[in-house]
């Protein structure tokens, strides 16, 4: 199993709970170096749910198993990458 808030915590560079704008493109980066700042954009609104700017835990782990799979998704087998 992903240990999802392990990662999370690891992308959380500043500690506050919440991934920024730029922690977030950063972990979206790394599973998609593909992606133009259009589809970043797009991943990032998508995962924002309560629409504060910010990607809070909860979001992250319905993004990660509900968004990555939708849309905007990452390319099969990079989830796995992220949490090697």
């Amino acid at each position: 199993a992903y240990d999802v808030i392990k990662h999370f915590q690891k992308f959380d560079n500043d500690g506050d709970g919440k991934l920024s704008k730029h922690e977030f493109i950063a972990i979206v980066t790394q599973l998609d170096g593909g992606l133009n700042e259009q589809d970043l954009a797009q991943m990032m609104e998508g995962a924002d749910t309560n629409k504060d700017g910010f990607i809070q835990v909860e979001e992250f782990i319905k993004w990660i198993f509900d968004e990555a799979s939708g849309p905007h998704r990452v390319r099969p087998g990079k989830l796995d990458s992220l949490f090697a």
